[in-house]
């Protein structure tokens, strides 16, 4: 059962909530490389509005 969690879309928190407060070196770089992983796309999401903000604009011009 654990391991169809951790492979549901809850899986991160899943992990986390099963990691604690514990700071294996191992996890403290995965934790780091997910949240780069989600800034990553949270750059890509805003990058791809700007442009359509912009397309939007050049339209209207």
């Amino acid at each position: 059962m654990l391991t169809a969690l951790l492979r549901s879309d809850h899986g991160r928190e899943v992990l986390f909530a099963i990691m604690g407060d514990a700071k294996p070196r191992w996890f403290v770089r995965y934790r780091k490389a997910l949240d780069a992983n989600a800034l990553e796309r949270q750059m890509a999401d805003t990058k791809r509005m700007i442009n359509q903000l912009r397309e939007e604009s050049s339209d209207e011009a």
